[in-house]
């Protein structure tokens, strides 16, 4: 299976659709919003296979950190490898770079089965925690975790998320 990582204009509508259904509504923000005026340098991308649109990655740069704000999969496209070839792709793309992620804190069958996922992709626990719009969430990375880089990160673009370290 080729997959790859496009730049997301091509793939716009079907980007969109995904995130409305993909993610709760208390985790999402205006569309528009997110692309126009929430982050100063992000890029998002749509993972493809020959053309066939099967996901998106949408991330966040800070000084060293590579953000993954929303990463979905089209749900016939799951469980099927996509996810971990689409990290991978990531991993390459940005080697220099330590890649950070915060996942609602498990406690259901599915935020588990998540955590597992990231895990098996070589993302480990940092310790750190914070709760946004009244989700708890913990962050993951890949990399170095510099707590002190994540927080100036969060008091940048989340400046109404409470931490809990």
């Amino acid at each position: 299976m080729n997959i790859r990582l496009e730049k997301s204009a091509t793939f716009l509508n079907d980007i969109k659709n995904l995130y409305k259904t993909a993610f709760p509504e208390n985790e999402r923000c205006d569309f528009d919003y997110l692309l126009n005026e929430r982050y100063s340098d992000y890029e998002m991308f749509a993972i493809t296979k020959e053309n066939d649109f099967v996901g998106f990655i949408f991330v966040a740069f800070y000084k060293d950190i590579v953000y993954v704000n929303y990463f979905a999969i089209r749900e016939e496209f799951r469980n099927c490898g996509f996810g971990s070839m689409a990290l991978g792709l990531l991993k390459e793309k940005f080697k220099d770079f330590n890649i950070l992620l915060s996942i609602e804190k498990p406690i259901s069958q599915a935020q588990k089965r998540r955590l597992k996922f990231y895990q098996k992709n070589n993302f480990f626990v940092t310790g750190f925690e914070l709760k946004n719009r009244n989700t708890p969430f913990q962050v993951l990375c890949y990399g170095k975790f510099e707590k002190q880089v994540l927080l100036q990160f969060f008091d940048t673009y989340f400046p109404n998320a409470e931490y809990c370290t």
